[in-house]
C-alpha cells in the first residue's frame, strides 16, 4: 500500500501518456481517409486526369476593375518638398599640413540654409557627440525665422465647425477614492515619494548644469543633444512632473526659461510632427491647465508653436506631415 502511494504519480504519467498515443493513432488514420477522398475522379486530381498526371485547379478571376475615388483636391498638382541643400562645415587642419596629402574635393562654406551632415536626424550623420560639435557650428549663422504663409488648400468656412458655446460641464472626478490609511502606512508610503522625489531632483539637477534649456542630457559623457529641433524637449517636458512632485520653486525657474525658446526658428530643416506635438505643445498646455493658470507665459508659447505646426496640416486632404519642412 505505502509503494502504491509512492508511485501513483508515475501510473497517473503512464495512463496518460497511453491515452495520448491512441488518439494520435487514431487522428492520423482519420486524416488518411480524408486524403484518399481527396484523390476520387471528379476532383481535378491525378485520377481525373487521362495522362495520369495532376492538373491544378483553374484559378477565379480577380477584379480588374479599379477603385476610384473623387477628390478633387487631390488632384491639383502641387511641388513636392525635398530636403534643403546640405553643406559640409569645414574643419581646422593640422598646423603643418603634409603637402603630399593634397585635398581631392572642396569644401564648401556653410550658408544659413543649409546644415551639416552629422547633425542629428539628417542622412549621412555619424555620432551625436560629433553631431552637437557640428551644431554648434551653426550658432554663428544666421538664423532663419518661420513666417506665416497663405494656405494652398484652405477649408470652407462652411465646412469649420463651431467651438462649443456656454458654461462647461464638469468632469467627473478620476482620481481613485483610497481608503483611510493607518499611520505606519502613511509614514511609509511618504518615505517612499521622498526616495523618488529626490532621485528626480538629482536628475533634474544634471539636466540644469549641462543641458539647460537643451533637448537632452548625456549622462555619461556630461554633453547634451539636440534631436528633438532644440527647444529644450527635457525642461518643456518635465514641467508638469515639477508642479506634481511639488518641486514649484523649479518649475517656476523652468516656466521662466520657456521665454528663451524660439519656436520660429530650428537648425533641422524638417519639424517631427508628433514628437513636438506631445513633447512641447502638449507639456506647455499640460503645465498652463495644472498650475491652475498663473503662468499665462505658458499659454503663449503654445499659441507660437502652434502657428506653426499648422501649417503642416495644409495638404490636399488635411492629414498633416509627418515631417513638416517649415522653411521657405
Amino acid at each position: 500500500m505505502f509503494r502504491l502511494r509512492r508511485y501513483r504519480v508515475f501510473l497517473a504519467f503512464a495512463v496518460i501518456t497511453v491515452i495520448a498515443l491512441y488518439n494520435f493513432s487514431s487522428s492520423s488514420s482519420s486524416w488518411r481517409g480524408k486524403a484518399a477522398q481527396h484523390l476520387e475522379p471528379g476532383r481535378g486530381d491525378i485520377a481525373d486526369s487521362p495522362q495520369g498526371k495532376w492538373e491544378p485547379t483553374p484559378q477565379v478571376a480577380l477584379e480588374s476593375k479599379k477603385l476610384e475615388i473623387d477628390i478633387p483636391a487631390a488632384k491639383t498638382p502641387q511641388p513636392k518638398q525635398t530636403r534643403p541643400p546640405i553643406a559640409f562645415v569645414s574643419r581646422p587642419v593640422d598646423k603643418q599640413p603634409d603637402a603630399s596629402r593634397a585635398p581631392t574635393t572642396p569644401v564648401a562654406k556653410p550658408t544659413p540654409n543649409t546644415i551639416p551632415p552629422s547633425y542629428h536626424g539628417v542622412p549621412g550623420g555619424t555620432s551625436n557627440d560629433t553631431a552637437q560639435t557640428d551644431a554648434e557650428a551653426l550658432l554663428s549663422m544666421p538664423a532663419i525665422h518661420w513666417q506665416k504663409a497663405s494656405e494652398s488648400y484652405p477649408v470652407p468656412t462652411a465646412s469649420l465647425i463651431k467651438l462649443p458655446s456656454g458654461k462647461p460641464k464638469p468632469l467627473p472626478k478620476i482620481q481613485f477614492n483610497f481608503k483611510a490609511e493607518s499611520p505606519s502606512q502613511q509614514a511609509e508610503r511618504e518615505s517612499k515619494l521622498d526616495i523618488i522625489r529626490n532621485v528626480a531632483k538629482r536628475s533634474w539637477k544634471g539636466y540644469k548644469e549641462h543641458a539647460w534649456l537643451k533637448d537632452e542630457l548625456s549622462p555619461v559623457s556630461g554633453n547634451s543633444r539636440n534631436p528633438f529641433a532644440g527647444w529644450g524637449a527635457t525642461l518643456v517636458d518635465s514641467l508638469d512632473t515639477l508642479w506634481i512632485m511639488g518641486l514649484k520653486e523649479e518649475f517656476a525657474e523652468a516656466a521662466k526659461a520657456v521665454d528663451k525658446i524660439d519656436f520660429t526658428t530650428t537648425t533641422r530643416p524638417d519639424i517631427p510632427l508628433f514628437e513636438t506635438t506631445i513633447r512641447y505643445l502638449g507639456g506647455l498646455l499640460a503645465a498652463y491647465d495644472i498650475s491652475e493658470k498663473k503662468y499665462p507665459n505658458l499659454l503663449d508659447k503654445a499659441i507660437e508653436l502652434a502657428e506653426v505646426l499648422i501649417s503642416a496640416f495644409d495638404t490636399p486632404n488635411r492629414m498633416p506631415e509627418t515631417y513638416f519642412y517649415w522653411r521657405p
